[in-house]
């Protein structure tokens, strides 16, 4: 079944329909690429999971003044399953 989702925040009916799933995008390489030349990333490895310890990290990093946008905690890379 068609569905069609809209805006709540304004009365643009133009939405986006979705649909039956296309198969030919599964043979798509690349859908999109941006880029932001004002991020940067960084990633810490084998830091523990322990309660205050992000915030032993970051409280320098924004001692500093340097904005923080985006943290992504993922317990379970690394670990054996």
């Amino acid at each position: 079944m068609p569905l069609l989702v809209l805006s709540s925040f304004n009365d643009d009916a133009t939405g986006t329909w979705v649909g039956q799933e296309d198969r030919s995008m599964e043979n798509v390489l690349v859908s999109g690429v941006t880029l932001d030349q004002n991020q940067s990333k960084i990633t810490l490895t084998g830091v523990e999971d322990r309660p205050g310890l992000a915030a032993r990290i970051f409280g320098p990093i924004a001692e500093a003044n340097i904005i923080v946008d985006m943290i992504i905690q993922n317990a379970s890379a690394g670990q054996p399953h």
